[in-house]
Formats: C-alpha cells, structure tokens, sequence
C-alpha cells in the first residue's frame, strides 16, 4: 500500500467528479462505456448498488483476481477454483469480502473501506473496470482517495495503489487497514483449521501457508506493505469481533 497525503487540491479528483455529468456510451442508469470505450464507469452514491456484482477478471497465465464493483473478489493463484489465496462467497446478493482496505481518522474515529462494500460512506464512489486493472474514487469530506488494483503481466502479485489528497489545508492523522481472510486451497471451511500465518520479525513481511495442501504443496503466500506496519493481528476474533461484522469491526472500537 503506498499511501500518500497532501495538501492543496487535486485536479484529477475535480475531473472525475465532474465526469458525473458527463455522458457515457450505453449508459443505463449506474453505469457506461467511456467515451473511447477503453473503461466501463460506474457512480454509485446515496446507497446505490448494481442489481448483482459487475465484476472486472484480471489475469496472467500463472495468477489472477477477480474485483467487483463494490470491492468483492478473491485472489487465486494457478488454479481459480483449487488455490484460492483468499475467500470468495460467490454469493450475488452479499458479494462479501475477503479483502478490505480501511481508512480511519484517528482524530474523529471514523472509518471506512476505500470500496464502496463492506463499511461505506455516505459520499459517491467512481469505479472504473479497465483492461487489467480496476480503480475506486471517493472524495469523503476534504479527503479525496483512490485505490488502484491491479498486476504485473509476468509475475504472481496482486498490487493495491492507495492514493489519498488531503484538501482540508491542514494536517490529518490517518491510518490504515488491510484486511484478508486467507484460504490457500478451495473454500475457507476446510482450510481454517490448517493454515498457519506469521511474521517476518526482519522483513515485516507477513506470510501463509497451508501445508495440508496437496495439490498445491509448498506455497507460501505473502503480503507486504511499502509502509511501516505498527499493529497486525492473526486473530478474527481481535479483528472482527465474536459479534461484530465487516462493516463494524471491534477493532475500531465499534
């Protein structure tokens, strides 16, 4: 995650949103073709959904993830239905998560996912499906953001560009949340009990592997920050909470 914070304002945000009223090819309510058709547009704002996920499939021969329109999905490796690197619900109504990046204001306390699923604001998210790669727009207030997904043709790494533009003229004190529910095999029900997570005390980089994997033995899967990390936890139960939920985790004091 590469977060970046500035002051001032930001032009490309002002586009985007202005783009709004700007017509788009077939557009049908939520959601068209950019003019030169290289990019389908959605605007969702008050609330507003697609009637089932309009997902963006992007892939190289050895790695791949699937990213919907309000930040649903999954991340496979080799094999999209046999190694599953995080979990997918396949459910058209919930379209839930099995990875979520978090804002939060530290000084306010509130929070948000960059996406418009599992914990939204109130304001208009922009999501553009392009030819390998996805991003989400969202101006919350005086802060703008933009989350762009997306991957190296020839290897195997899902990478998530954060990009926030604090327009306030004063300094914010941000943090943020990167969230995954790993799998490393078909579906999390049979692979919960196996899978082993830990961190690199030199590195910091966090890795998972499932060693019960036999048609994909000896994978190690990884995830990496190019920030500092200051708190991590391999405990849903500290995460989540036995009650709470992805739009309310205990762990922003909900």
């Amino acid at each position: 995650v590469n977060n970046s914070v500035n002051n001032g304002t930001n032009n490309y945000a002002s586009n985007s949103a202005n783009s709004n009223g700007l017509p788009l090819k077939f557009y049908n309510g939520l959601g068209g073709f950019s003019n030169d058709g290289r990019e389908y547009i959605i605007y969702l704002k008050n609330n507003q959904a697609t009637p089932a996920p309009w997902v963006n499939v992007i892939s190289n021969r050895n790695f791949g993830f699937i990213v919907s329109e309000s930040g649903g999905g999954y991340t496979w490796a080799e094999n999209s239905r046999e190694n599953r690197l995080t979990a997918w619900s396949n459910d058209w109504v919930t379209d839930s998560q099995g990875e979520v990046i978090y804002v939060k204001d530290n000084d306010s306390g509130e929070y948000w996912s960059i996406t418009p699923s599992p914990s939204r604001n109130k304001d208009l998210y922009v999501i553009k499906h392009g030819f390998g790669y996805s991003t989400f727009e969202n101006r919350h207030e005086d802060l703008w953001q933009e989350l762009l997904l997306f991957m190296p043709v020839n290897d195997t790494v899902k990478i998530s560009l954060v990009t926030l533009f604090n327009e306030s003229g004063k300094g914010k004190k941000l943090s943020m949340y990167y969230y995954i529910n790993p799998v490393l095999g078909v579906h999390e029900k049979d692979t919960m009990q196996y899978v082993r997570a830990r961190m690199d005390k030199e590195t910091g980089i966090v890795t998972a592997e499932n060693p019960f994997n036999a048609e994909f033995p000896g994978r190690l899967a990884f995830v990496e920050s190019s920030l500092p990390k200051d708190s991590y936890t391999f405990d849903y139960l500290e995460f989540v909470g036995a009650y709470g939920s992805l739009k309310n985790p205990v762990c922003f004091g909900s």
